[in-house]
């Protein structure tokens, strides 16, 4: 068995993402949704093309000893990984 878990990848959701107006309804978490969107949407500005994904998926099908896990992604979303494990409190803030 191969797994392929892929990062963020250029696609055609974040062009065509529609966002709905709450019609004046107030929420407590709209800060938080604000703020969550706005990370999402700066990710997305550094995420791997559709073609290195398939490019992993190929050289895993070819490869005469695959590894388990292929993780394609940008080289700051390996760091961001590595980083959170070795120092996850820097990240509780953050969350």
């Amino acid at each position: 068995m191969i797994v392929v878990q892929p990062g963020d990848v250029a696609t055609e959701f974040t062009q065509n993402r529609a966002v709905i107006k709450n019609h004046g309804v107030v929420s407590d978490y709209s800060n938080h949704f604000k703020r969550a969107f706005w990370r999402i949407q700066q990710d997305e500005r550094f995420r791997i093309r559709a073609e290195h994904v398939a490019y992993k998926i190929e050289y895993s099908l070819h490869s005469s000893l695959p590894r388990f896990r292929y993780i394609p992604s940008s080289t700051t979303q390996r760091l961001a990984v590595i980083f959170k494990k070795i120092i996850p409190f820097l990240f509780l803030k953050m969350s």
